[in-house]
C-alpha cells in the first residue's frame, strides 16, 4: 500500500505488504511447502498454513525476505510480519514452552517479530515492522515488549459493535487493549465497521463509532484503520462511515451524531430526515433485544479464545444474520416505507435520490432473503407491499440499483455472496 496523498490530507504512510504476509508475500508458499520443518506443528504433525516461529532457519529466512521487500520498496515506512487468517498456530515444544511462559501465542509471536525488526533495523532505521494481536495473538504476552521499531495492530474481530468497546460485552478486549496499551508505544488498532458476510445489511454501530475513537484515544493508540466494504462499493452507509470516521480521527472529541446529521443534511438533501428516521428505528430496535449473542462463527470464535459469549442485550458482530433480531418484519417494512418518503424527497435531486436508491439496498436485501416472511407481515400489518410482487421482479429492480452504483459483492470474497448467488436464491435455486 503506497498512497500518493497530498501533505495537506495528512500525507500517506509507504507499507511494504499490508497483512496476513508470513506466508506468500514474504516467505515463498513453494519454498514453505518443500521444508515442512519450517512449518507450524499441529497436533504432532506439519501445518503449512502458519509458520514454527522457533526455529533459527525460518527466522533467519524471515529476515531475508523482509529486507528483500524493503530494498523493492524504498522509503518504505513500515513492513508487515503478520500470521496468516486462520486458527493454526505452532505447538511444538519450543514454541509451546515460550507461549506458556508468556501466558498467550503472542509469546513466541512478539519474540519472533522482535528478531526480525532487530536484525533489519541497521539497513532500514526509519522502518518499523508490524505485527497483529488478533485471533490466537490478541492477548498481551507476558514478561516481554515490543522494541522500537514494532508496531503492534490490536484487532477487533470477535468484538459487539452496537455498544461502545468499554460495554461488559466487551470485557475481554478492554483487558487486551489495557494490557497491550500498556506495554506498547506503537499501538494501533485495526477496527471493523460493517458486516463481512452481509455488507448490504442495516449494520447498526452509527452512534458509537465516536465513543470509540476516544477510547483507543485515551488508551495511547497511536494509529488507527477502520476497514469496511473493500471488496466492492455498497457497504450499508459505508460513505457516512468513512466521512465520519475521518472527522473522529482528526479529532476524537467531536460528537458522533452531530456529524452524523450533518453528513445526512449534505449527502442526501431533503431525503435525509427520512433515512435519519430509519436509523434510529433500527438503531432502537437492537438496544430493546434482550438477549442475542451473535453470529455462529464468532460464537465459535469466543469459545476457541475462552472468551464469554455476550451476556447483555444484542451481540452485533461482524457477521450478523439477516435473521437477526432487531430486523424484525415492522422495522423493515417501515425502513422501506421510510425510504419511499426519502426518494419522494429528493425526486427534484437526480444526484440525491440516486444516494438514496443506494443507501435502501440493505432494507431490500433483507426482505429478498427472508421474502415469504416479509409478505406475510405486510399482509398481517395491513401494509402496502412496497416492493415488486414477484421475487424475481424485485431481485431485479435490486439488481439495477446495484449495478448503478458499482455494487458486485454482497460481501467479503469468502462468503461467496454477490448478484448471481442472490439471484439463485430468489429463483428458489
Amino acid at each position: 500500500m503506497n498512497p500518493e496523498l497530498p501533505q495537506e490530507w495528512g500525507g500517506g504512510r509507504r507499507y511494504a505488504g499490508f497483512v496476513h504476509t508470513m506466508i506468500g508475500a514474504l516467505i515463498p508458499k513453494d519454498k514453505v511447502a518443500a521444508h515442512p520443518e519450517w512449518q507450524a506443528v499441529v497436533d504432532g504433525k506439519p501445518n503449512p498454513d502458519q509458520l514454527c516461529l522457533s526455529r533459527p532457519e525460518v527466522l533467519s529466512e524471515m529476515i531475508s525476505q523482509v529486507r528483500r521487500v524493503l530494498r523493492a520498496i524504498p522509503g518504505a515506512d513500515i513492513v508487515s510480519v503478520s500470521q496468516m487468517d486462520n486458527h493454526v498456530f505452532c505447538r511444538c515444544p519450543a514454541c509451546a514452552a515460550a507461549d506458556a511462559r508468556a501466558g498467550s501465542p503472542a509469546g513466541s509471536m512478539l519474540s519472533f517479530v522482535n528478531r526480525v525488526a532487530e536484525a533489519i533495523e541497521d539497513e532500514f532505521p526509519r522502518a518499523a515492522v508490524d505485527m497483529l494481536a488478533y485471533l490466537y495473538t490478541r492477548k498481551a504476552p507476558r514478561g516481554i515488549r515490543p522494541r522500537r521499531n514494532v508496531i503492534v495492530r490490536l484487532c477487533t474481530f470477535e468484538c459487539d459493535f452496537l455498544h461502545p468497546l468499554d460495554h461488559p460485552n466487551n470485557r475481554p478486549f478492554m483487558r487486551d487493549l489495557r494490557s497491550w496499551s500498556r506495554v506498547c508505544k506503537r499501538l494501533y488498532v485495526w477496527d471493523y465497521t460493517t458486516n463481512f458476510a452481509h455488507y448490504v445489511l442495516p449494520h447498526p454501530n452509527w452512534f458509537v463509532l465516536d465513543e470509540n475513537m476516544r477510547l483507543f484515544h485515551s488508551h495511547n493508540v497511536r494509529g488507527v484503520f477502520e476497514e469496511g466494504n473493500c471488496s466492492s462499493p455498497g457497504g450499508e452507509l459505508s460513505e457516512m462511515k468513512a466521512w465520519v470516521l475521518a472527522k473522529l480521527m482528526w479529532n476524537p472529541s467531536l460528537d458522533g451524531r452531530a456529524l452524523i446529521r450533518e453528513f445526512l443534511r449534505g449527502y442526501y438533501g431533503l431525503a435525509s430526515a427520512a433515512i435519519a428516521r430509519h436509523m434510529r428505528r433500527v438503531h432502537a430496535a437492537a438496544l430493546r433485544v434482550k438477549r442475542y449473542a451473535g453470529s455462529a462463527e464468532i460464537r465459535k470464535c469466543l469459545k476457541r479464545r475462552g472468551y464469554p459469549e455476550g451476556r447483555a442485550g444484542a451481540y452485533l458482530d461482524l457477521n450478523a444474520e439477516p435473521g437477526a433480531p432487531w430486523l424484525t418484519p415492522r422495522v423493515v417494512l417501515d425502513g422501506l416505507a421510510d425510504f419511499a418518503e426519502a426518494m419522494r424527497a429528493a425526486a427534484g435531486d437526480p444526484v440525491r435520490r440516486a444516494r438514496a436508491a443506494q443507501a435502501r439496498l440493505p432494507l431490500e436485501y433483507c426482505a429478498l432473503l427472508r421474502w415469504d416472511e416479509m409478505r406475510a407481515a405486510a399482509r398481517r400489518l395491513r401494509r402496502r407491499w412496497p416492493m415488486a410482487g414477484t421475487r424475481l421482479k424485485a431481485f431485479e429492480a435490486f439488481e439495477r440499483a446495484c449495478r448503478a452504483g458499482a455494487v458486485a459483492k454482497l460481501g467479503e470474497e469468502w462468503s461467496k455472496r454477490d448478484l448471481p448467488w442472490l439471484r439463485g436464491v430468489c429463483a428458489g435455486k
